[in-house]
């Protein structure tokens, strides 16, 4: 009997040190310096002048946490979620070829800056979903890359990323924008 006692009471133990809690972004790492050196400066990255033929929003959302059921859903919570969507139209004459690149992630709502390379992305909660004419639309947890963000005086953040994705081929997102 004190060995099932036992058993059961580890058992509790256990299972309670594997509870993950969605709000904690510990060990996120803040960005003494933001040197803001994800990727070499080439111009074709996106920014908020956007590119050629994209539509690009921004956005940053206090008070939020993002919620993985079906979907990744923002909602209310303890974090600051950043999103940002890159939509194309395609080419006028092709139909069903209209794009809309979806990133979303987020931060310990104290964090004044972050940085984040390959494992770290984990903690950042960083997802990505092609919305296209396509079968493989879901979002994805991003693996590898780089990102750093830092808070602006007027309360806007400064975030770079390149984020390698695989989904449902590799691509290359780079961007370097003022969240609003």
């Amino acid at each position: 009997m004190k060995t099932l006692s036992f058993l059961l009471v580890l058992n509790v133990i256990l299972f309670s040190m594997g509870c993950d809690d969605q709000n904690d972004l510990t060990p996120q790492k803040p960005c003494d310096v933001c040197l803001f050196d994800c990727f070499e400066d080439t111009g074709e990255h996106f920014s908020n002048d956007c590119k050629k033929n994209f539509e690009c929003t921004y956005e940053v959302r206090e008070n939020a946490t993002i919620v993985h059921e079906n979907d990744a859903q923002v909602v209310n919570g303890e974090n600051v979620v950043f999103i940002v969507n890159l939509y194309t139209p395609g080419v006028i004459e092709i139909a069903d070829d209209e794009t809309t690149d979806t990133v979303v992630f987020e931060i310990d709502k104290n964090a004044t800056s972050f940085i984040a390379e390959g494992n770290d992305f984990d903690i950042l909660n960083v997802k990505h979903r092609i919305g296209c004419f396509c079968v493989d639309v879901e979002f994805r947890q991003v693996k590898d890359g780089c990102m750093q963000g830092e808070k602006l005086t007027n309360g806007d953040w400064r975030v770079q990323g390149h984020l390698e994705i695989v989904q449902p081929y590799v691509k290359t997102l780079d961007f370097d924008a003022t969240f609003q």
